[in-house]
Formats: C-alpha cells, sequence, structure tokens
C-alpha cells in the first residue's frame, strides 16, 4: 500500500474545491434543479413497483418527504452531474481547469514523494 505523505495534496479537499469559486447563490440553483430531478426520477421510479395494499394519505406524504430529503442528499454530493452541467451554463468559470493538468500535477506530486508508478 502506497501512502502519500504530501500534505499539500488531499484528493477530498480538491474534489470539493471545484465548488471553491462558485458563488453561493449558483450553487443553490444547481443543487434545486438536481434536488428536482433526483425527486422526479425517484417518484418514477417508485411508479414502476407494484403495491400489494393501495397506500394511506399519511403514508403517501411520508414518502414524499422522504423522497424530498434523498433527493438533497444526492444533489449535496456529487450525485448525477446535473449541478455541473447547470454550473457549467450559469457560472462561465466553473471547472475551467483541464482534467490533464490536474492529472499531470497529481503524478508530479506523486514523484516527488518517491512514489513513481512508471
Amino acid at each position: 500500500m502506497i501512502v502519500n505523505s504530501n500534505p499539500t495534496f488531499n484528493p477530498k479537499i480538491q474534489k470539493d474545491d471545484k465548488y471553491a469559486n462558485v458563488p453561493k447563490a449558483y450553487m443553490r440553483i444547481a443543487e434545486g434543479m438536481e434536488t428536482q430531478f433526483n425527486q422526479m426520477m425517484l417518484a418514477q421510479m417508485k411508479k414502476t413497483v407494484e403495491k400489494a395494499n393501495p397506500d394511506s394519505a399519511a403514508s403517501r406524504i411520508y414518502d414524499q418527504m422522504l423522497d424530498e430529503h434523498y433527493a438533497e442528499i444526492m444533489a449535496s454530493k456529487d450525485g448525477t452531474g446535473i449541478k455541473d452541467l447547470v454550473l457549467e451554463q450559469i457560472y462561465p468559470a466553473f471547472n475551467k481547469t483541464p482534467k490533464q493538468a490536474v492529472m499531470n500535477s497529481y503524478q508530479k506530486q506523486l514523484k516527488g514523494n518517491g512514489h513513481d508508478h512508471n
């Protein structure tokens, strides 16, 4: 097992870092749209399951609230990628770092720590 002892590289921080410069208003919009998509997706998925007994009104409300909560959780994580697509459209400065440049930087850090994989 290889352990990266370089304190400047933390994959978790870099992963979340892509949202660091995005204004909060744009993030709320993008997460809101992904939440709506996730809610619709969960509702449609539930329609495909046949139920033995019809749900009561209270059960339907509970299921809807639970789906809303799941959709919010999914949107706050990497989720389906809708958030990134929305941000690319409404905030042009989002995600302008070329992926190859990031990979080259990571490989350079690994080589600097004596973890050459070539």
